[in-house]
């Protein structure tokens, strides 16, 4: 074998990976090498030995006895034909063998002659290099002893190769898990850092297990101790409407989902200084693979959040009152002027035949005829101030004191909402109404409203910001579709930019100044309609206009088969009305003189006497009494004469006060709103007999 064979070995690719992967050239001299070559001079009588390592252009000793230099090129090497074999390879007398008879170290100094080298063979077969000796004199041949011996070395250097490549391996590891352990403590750190700043609470369950354990913050939501809990304990802090969705929670982590989250749950803690339920939601997470035995739980208290926005949803609510206030001025004041125009002339009419003194006056029939139809204009009027004001009420009230979903007719609330809507409206552009459905959705009547209000300003601001000659336009249409309710409001208005479209329904978002909205309009009625189990669209062209879709589940209509007959009854009821109006008084006398006999008082105090005067079939009874309320006698009443509780009208022009409100939210008695007219006063009337019946 010439040299080109021996260097192609030696820059062979996969050996000198090897080499390379024991990362052991141009290291400091370590004495267990150093204590190798020591023993192989003396075991084969050389005055020199070296641990050799052929590289691609060079060879390195590891360690050298009696060598001054730490390496050599590879054109003057010994080793690189040692390695080509898998024997000990000598070299008697270097002067003679062509291969190495000009080389630098034989001609000149050290001037060698002898050599003798055992290749280092990795467990994979790769040849590394050598451990050799050398010598300036020439002489006969190893003995079978001395080469096994070398031998041997060459395997215990390799093995000391694999040792130091394996410690270091080791030290790399521990050092990666020392990293990793740092890593994760720093991590864990930056959790529970997290963790507090998020005011979280943490609890934790074995999947099967009766307990579970509970942070701090966490039993503080709850109410209970910190630490290990019954899951039956856990649960049952939660009110009883809340308990299905924890049990649903428990069962889909038990059946090896990986997360659960609730929606908002109420807890009762159980704390009588604040009896208020809290609002928590839950969330939970089984481990993976690795950890399936384990889940991780959090709570998060929204109490506050949830109450700050029910009260902007609420000022949001008041706002658009507010901005109906001139043109409910308006629409007030018009009835008003022909309500006192007509009272004014049947006075006229009226007042000196009165006057007179005679015992019978007369009417001319035209007189009579102009007469009842002045009367018939002021009841319109008023009715029309009746259902203003009730109307005003609807978009006020408050929704957390609302009656559940229930059927309502789109119609009562549309035609509400556009009412109010008109008169943002005039000169500046016109409304159309394309109705083509008439059924029920299941919603609340002041929700529903609240929600078209919105939607109708909000066209309505969009038409009248528009700056060009194109006349204002807003378009509502009602529609069908199988078991659905539509509510198209479209526009021509300034429309909304693309950029801002992904954030229309965010909370507090608004494209209008700073005293023209707040941002909550359309995020409130996403709301409310989901509640409702419709959904809310909205498309726009910025300059062309906006489309608004509503969809509402229908419910069917609901069947009038079994409606109410006109009782056939002759006798007269005995009915007590409880009001500090006198007038009030008067005007049940008058429109229940042919169904009952009415007893009317002015407080509370007189009304206890009326009652030990004798019984009443029915107790109008208004809320908000001078000196003593409405809502008071009620309670006084139903623990003196519980008989007669349930036979009480509560009459209110508006439930201003909480007593009132939680009163009427308690009780099912028959509620009976001012302004009433004739029709609402005797069906109040009927409802309160035929509870008292039953």
């Amino acid at each position: 074998m010439g040299h080109k064979e021996a260097d192609a070995y030696a820059r062979g690719r996969g050996r000198l990976e090897a080499l390379r992967r024991y990362e052991i050239l141009d290291t400091e001299a370590e004495e267990a090498f150093d204590r190798l070559v020591r023993l192989a001079a003396q075991i084969c009588g050389a005055p020199s030995s070296t641990i050799t390592l052929v590289d691609e252009e060079r060879q390195w000793f590891k360690a050298r006895l009696r060598v001054d230099l730490a390496e050599t090129g590879l054109d003057e090497s010994f080793c690189k034909f040692a390695i080509c074999g898998t024997e000990v390879m000598e070299v008697p007398d270097a002067r003679s063998d062509e291969r190495f008879a000009d080389y630098p170290n034989v001609v000149g100094e050290p001037k060698i002659r002898f050599y003798a080298g055992a290749p280092l063979v990795t467990p994979e077969g790769h040849r590394l290099g050598t451990i050799c000796v050398f010598d300036t004199e020439s002489r006969a041949e190893l003995s079978a002893k001395q080469r096994r011996a070398l031998s041997d070395l060459a395997g215990v250097v390799v093995d000391e190769l694999e040792l130091r490549r394996a410690r270091r391996e080791l030290m790399e590891k521990v050092d990666r898990e020392q990293g990793l352990k740092e890593a994760l403590l720093e991590r864990q750190e930056r959790l529970d850092l997290a963790l507090e700043a998020s005011n979280l609470g943490l609890w934790e369950w074995v999947p099967g297990g009766e307990t579970l354990w509970i942070n701090e913050r966490g039993a503080e939501q709850l109410g209970v101790v910190p630490g290990e809990l019954s899951v039956a304990a856990f649960i049952g802090r939660f009110v009883e409407s809340s308990r299905g969705e924890l049990d649903r929670i428990f069962g889909a982590l038990l059946e090896d989902q990986r997360c659960a989250r609730l929606g908002i749950l109420q807890v009762d803690r159980g704390d009588e200084a604040s009896c208020d339920l809290r609002w928590v939601v839950v969330y939970a997470a089984r481990g993976s693979e690795s950890s399936r035995d384990h889940v991780i739980g959090t709570l998060q208290d929204i109490t506050e959040a949830r109450n700050g926005q029910l009260e902007m949803e609420k000022l949001e609510r008041l706002a658009a009152v507010g901005t109906m206030a001139a043109g409910v001025g308006h629409e007030i004041n018009n009835p008003l002027a022909y309500i006192l125009a007509s009272m004014e002339f049947v006075q006229g009419m009226l007042g000196p035949l009165c006057e007179s003194g005679a015992a019978q006056v007369s009417l001319a029939r035209t007189d009579v005829a102009e007469a009842l139809s002045a009367i018939n204009d002021a009841h319109e009027g008023a009715l029309r101030m009746r259902d203003i004001v009730r109307e005003l009420r609807i978009l006020a009230r408050d929704p957390k004191r609302d009656q559940p979903a229930e059927p309502v007719a789109i119609d009562e609330s549309l035609n509400l909402a556009l009412r109010m809507a008109r008169i943002h409206l005039r000169g500046m552009g016109r409304m159309e109404l394309e109705r083509a459905s008439s059924r029920q959705v299941l919603a609340t009547r002041s929700g529903l409203t609240q929600v078209l209000l919105n939607l109708l300003l909000n066209a309505v601001h969009a038409v009248t910001q528009k700056d060009d000659e194109q006349r204002g336009r807003v378009v509502v249409r009602t529609l069908d579709r199988e078991d659905q309710v539509i509510i198209e409001i479209e526009d021509n208005g300034v429309g909304i930019a693309r950029e801002n479209l992904p954030r229309v329904f965010d909370p507090f978002f608004t494209t209008k100044g700073p005293d023209e909205g707040t941002g909550l309009g359309l995020s409130t009625s996403v709301r409310l309609v989901e509640q409702f189990g419709g959904r809310l669209e909205l498309s726009s062209e910025e300059g062309e206009g906006t489309l608004v879709r509503l969809t509402l589940p229908a419910v069917a209509l609901a069947s009038t088969s079994g409606a109410n007959k006109a009782s056939s009854e002759t006798a007269l009821h005995r009915v007590l009305v409880v009001d500090d109006e006198v007038r009030l008084g008067k005007m049940f006398v008058r429109l229940l003189r042919d169904q009952a006999e009415v007893v009317s008082v002015e407080g509370v105090e007189k009304a206890w006497e009326a009652l030990d005067s004798g019984d009443f079939d029915v107790i109008f009874c208004d809320l908000h009494l001078p000196l003593v309320s409405g809502a008071t006698f009620y309670r006084e009443l139903s623990r003196e004469r519980p008989e007669l509780a349930r036979r009480v009208v509560f009459m209110t022009g508006g439930l201003y006060s909480d007593e009132a409100r939680e009163l009427v939210a308690s009780s099912d008695n028959v509620v009976l709103y001012k302004p009433f007219d004739l029709a609402a006063l005797r069906k109040a009337l009927a409802s309160a007999l035929a509870r008292a019946k039953d």
